[in-house]
């Protein structure tokens, strides 16, 4: 992982309401996984665990959870239940 992305990772907090939805943690995470996919670093068909996205970006289950929602909800991942989350 980039030493950039290392640092991102690191610093995401909580979303506090006051704070603009663009700076939530799980739409920062998304943001990154959407950069992956578009640029063909997470090529169709891989898999993305939350147990990746919690250990890769140090955020909570629940935040990996919103994180995959959001990208589903984006065409971008498509979830088979008891499988797993894979790239469109």
């Amino acid at each position: 992982m980039s030493q950039a992305l290392w640092y991102l990772a690191i610093t995401i907090m909580a979303c506090p309401r006051s704070t603009p939805p663009a700076l939530c943690p799980y739409l920062q995470v998304a943001k990154i996984i959407r950069n992956q996919i578009r640029s063909g670093e997470l090529p169709s068909g891989s898999r993305i665990t939350e147990a990746e996205i919690t250990e890769t970006y140090a955020v909570a289950r629940s935040t990996a959870r919103r994180t995959l929602a959001v990208l589903r909800e984006e065409n971008l991942i498509f979830t088979v239940p008891q499988r797993g989350s894979y790239v469109r």
